[in-house]
């Protein structure tokens, strides 16, 4: 199968991008992330060596307990965010602050 065309990708489970990484060399137009289910710390730990530097669109949620961990290595890991999508309660204004800040490319933000 052929993946380098692939511009979206759309997984259940940040853990389903364990099973592609190098995302740079499996999926070189890889530029737009979805997934599904909410991040939890735990998927963090398993993923946190990596960067996604390709990934300029994300679409993401995030599991409530830990959060501020959570998003602080969203952060790290998607550095170059330009859009995001995020598909989970915002609890107050400063999550969204935190959010807006916190992606440094980010000039779109959607927040459901």
């Amino acid at each position: 199968m052929d993946l380098n065309q692939i511009k979206h990708l759309s997984v259940l489970s940040i853990d389903d991008i364990l099973k592609l990484i190098p995302l740079e060399s499996n999926m070189p137009q890889l530029c737009e992330l979805s997934i599904k289910n909410d991040v939890t710390s735990d998927m963090i730990e398993r993923i946190r060596l990596y960067r996604f530097s390709q990934i300029h669109k994300l679409e993401i949620g995030i599991f409530t307990k830990y959060s501020d961990y959570i998003t602080e290595e969203l952060f790290r890991l998607f550095a170059f965010v330009q859009h995001l999508i995020y598909k989970s309660p915002i609890e107050s204004i400063q999550t969204m602050i935190c959010f807006i800040d916190g992606f440094k490319h980010l000039s779109n933000a959607s927040f459901f």
